[in-house]
């Protein structure tokens, strides 16, 4: 088994956790922020406006979360005790449980939102021009934000353990 340097072992620590917490921020963001806005909003603009969420989500999210655990793993791969071997593992596999939980959970409803965008755009139809817009996009989008609060949290997870890990507790 080959080790870093210290320095090397200091720089993916710092990409692993800096990348996990931005990441979990950025999530948890559209929870806090985002999704009251577009439930705020005309359905049709709210959907346009998730469905660009959706596309660059699904571009960054994945990427974003595959790197902290790559670095998770090298550091586990490297680490001199099991114990932290294990920390890093966890760590790892915190963030990576966003990625059976997007396709198992919120795959759904979010498909249900997207399909609701495509009838709208195929029929010409406006959208509800009321602020709340229709019921049943109220509903999705309030599930949707807790499920991605849930996948927030999780990379959050990982980027505390890995945290915590680095500074030996």
């Amino acid at each position: 088994m080959s080790t870093f340097t210290h320095q090397q072992t200091l720089a993916i620590q710092t990409v692993g956790i800096t990348t996990s917490l931005l990441t979990a921020g950025a999530i948890s963001s559209i929870s806090l922020m985002v999704v009251p806005l577009l439930r705020g909003v005309p359905t049709q603009d709210g959907l346009r406006y998730l469905r660009q969420l959706f596309s660059t989500g699904s571009h960054t999210f994945p990427q974003a979360v595959s790197l902290a655990s790559a670095c998770y793993g090298a550091l586990a791969y490297t680490a001199p005790t099991s114990l932290l071997r294990n920390r890093y593992v966890i760590a790892a596999s915190c963030g990576l449980t966003i990625i059976p939980w997007t396709f198992l959970v919120m795959k759904g409803p979010n498909m249900e939102l997207m399909s609701i965008k495509e009838k709208q755009d195929a029929s010409g139809k406006e959208g509800v021009k009321q602020k709340g817009g229709d019921e049943r996009v109220d509903e999705l989008l309030a599930t949707f934000k807790w499920e991605n609060m849930v996948r927030g949290v999780m990379v959050a997870m990982g980027g505390v353990v890995g945290l915590l890990t680095a500074l030996g507790y």
